[in-house]
C-alpha cells in the first residue's frame, strides 16, 4: 500500500476531501482557489478551519509542502 493510500485509509469519511485537494494542488493556486475549488467540486461549502486542519494533516504526513514565501 502506498503512502497515500495509507494515508486516506486512515481517514475515510474525509477521503473525498483529501483527493479533491491534492487534485487542486497539481498548480499553484492561492489560499482562497484552493477553498473555492474544493467547495465547487464537494458542492458544499468549506470553512478556512477546515481546509486549514486538511491541509496541515497533508504537510504533516509529508504529502505536500508548505510553499517558501520570499518578502
Amino acid at each position: 500500500m502506498g503512502e497515500l493510500e495509507n494515508f486516506l485509509s486512515l481517514r475515510p469519511q474525509a477521503r473525498a476531501r483529501y483527493l479533491t485537494i491534492l487534485k487542486l494542488l497539481i498548480n499553484p493556486l492561492r489560499w482562497s482557489e484552493v477553498r473555492a475549488g474544493v467547495s465547487v467540486k464537494l458542492k458544499r461549502e468549506v470553512s478556512d478551519k477546515q481546509l486549514t486542519h486538511y491541509l496541515k494533516e497533508l504537510i504533516d504526513y509529508g504529502l505536500i509542502e508548505k510553499p517558501i514565501t520570499s518578502t
